[in-house]
């Protein structure tokens, strides 16, 4: 997939969090057009904007890695959930990957 005609696309993220750093490596890595920022400028989740509009959590997650040409069958399941159960699971995930990153080297984190 080519999306090199999408120009404005941004990626926020915690830039303090090794797991959501390396994502947002390998994102620019398939899709040098996605900006990738602090998700403080924005509010405290991982979000993704482009032409259809702005994305939160696992929804962000899956805009942005289907943006770089990825797909994920896990990522797939949890946003076929109820909104939220996917919130709830979210809530959980993101309130431990600061402990969670210390088991995620650069090469744990493939998309």
């Amino acid at each position: 997939m080519n999306f090199s005609y999408i120009k404005d696309m941004k990626l926020y993220i915690d830039k303090n969090c090794n797991i959501c750093r390396n994502f947002g490596n390998r994102i620019i890595e398939k899709n040098k057009n996605i900006e990738i920022r602090d998700f403080n400028e924005k509010g405290n989740c991982i979000i993704f904007e482009d032409e259809s509009g702005r994305h939160i959590e696992f929804q962000a997650i899956s805009k942005a890695m289907y943006h770089a040409g990825k797909e994920s069958i896990f990522l797939n399941l949890i946003t076929a959930l109820p909104i939220k159960i996917q919130k709830f699971l979210y809530h959980i995930l993101s309130k431990n990957r600061k402990f969670l990153s210390i088991f995620c080297s650069r090469n744990q984190t493939k998309i």
